[in-house]
């Protein structure tokens, strides 16, 4: 996980309802996870 992500996460936690959080936190595992799969073959392959 990047630090930019994991920052987010703490700031997120500080200001905004609980319920926020998670659906944040849903979005960003999937966003994660696309970019992952992009990056990571074309990286891979370079």
């Amino acid at each position: 996980m990047s630090p930019i992500i994991t920052t987010e996460y703490v700031v997120l936690s500080s200001t905004a309802e609980d319920g926020e959080i998670e659906v944040r936190r849903r979005i960003h595992t999937v966003f994660d996870l696309i970019v992952a799969m992009g990056i990571v073959p074309a990286w891979a392959s370079n």
